[in-house]
């Protein structure tokens, strides 16, 4: 995705409806700041200024943890997939030119690997759920041909 697909991206999920499916107002809250922060930390960057905005890095922190958490607690469907996408990347492109912290590269990269590997999830839930299912029919399913052995045994010990 280039930098213009993740900035429309990311707006139009922050600036618009869209995230009150997802987040609640304190979470959006925190988006809007760090997304500010960050692209003024871009266009501070690209004017080679040396001395950047300051900022919360537990904010930033804060807003990989919340899609995260989303990731496991809201279902995904494209328009929260696309913006944890663009999040991520700008995440990423920011703190190769900022900071270079690893944890934050490390972070990023596993929310990208959950989103990926999401879909795969359900539908391997979905299978477990069936086979679970189809295994406590089966335990509670008992033959008749099985009660009468059972009595024939009882039968033999007496």
């Amino acid at each position: 995705m280039k930098f213009n697909e993740v900035v429309r991206t990311i707006e139009n999920f922050i600036y618009s409806s869209n995230w009150i499916n997802y987040i609640n107002s304190s979470f959006h809250g925190n988006f809007i700041k760090t997304y500010g922060v960050i692209k003024t930390h871009i266009g501070q960057i690209e004017n080679n200024e040396t001395e950047l905005l300051e900022y919360n890095m537990q904010e930033i922190e804060d807003s990989l943890n919340i899609l995260m958490d989303l990731i496991f607690d809201v279902p995904i469907d494209n328009v929260l997939s696309n913006f944890i996408n663009a999040w991520i990347q700008l995440i990423i492109n920011w703190n190769n030119n900022v900071n270079k912290i690893i944890e934050i590269e490390k972070k990023c990269n596993n929310i990208k690997r959950l989103l990926d590997n999401h879909f795969t999830m359900l539908e391997a839930f979905e299978i477990l759920k069936r086979a679970n299912e189809k295994a406590m029919r089966l335990q509670n399913w008992l033959p008749p041909s099985f009660q009468l052995s059972e009595h024939y045994l009882k039968t033999l010990e007496e």
